[in-house]
């Protein structure tokens, strides 16, 4: 069974800011995190409780060959995976932990 997935307004601005500074270092780096994003979205939507709870009941899927995590939430319910962040690794998880 597929999940929806749900992307928040600022999960969707950050790939969005993301993408533009991947495209600023090269031309074409844009498209390669975007790839990147979807195919862990795809994964998300097949099986959600792949990656573990890591903040509460925020789950985060690490992103291949970038240092970005998508954070997450499962609502089983609506059988929806809510993307709630898509942060570089290196940023202070207190700037989205109470988006929920």
């Amino acid at each position: 069974m597929s999940y929806r997935l749900i992307d928040r307004a600022a999960a969707h601005k950050e790939i969005a800011d993301a993408a533009r500074w991947y495209n600023r270092q090269q031309q074409g780096l844009a498209k390669k995190f975007q790839a990147h994003i979807k195919e862990k979205a795809g994964k998300l939507r097949t099986n959600p409780y792949l990656f573990q709870v890591r903040y509460h009941d925020i789950r985060s899927a690490p992103l291949q060959r970038v240092p970005f995590m998508i954070h997450y939430l499962v609502d089983e319910a609506r059988k929806a995976v809510i993307v709630i962040a898509v942060m570089h690794t290196h940023r202070d998880t207190d700037d989205w932990q109470q988006r929920r």
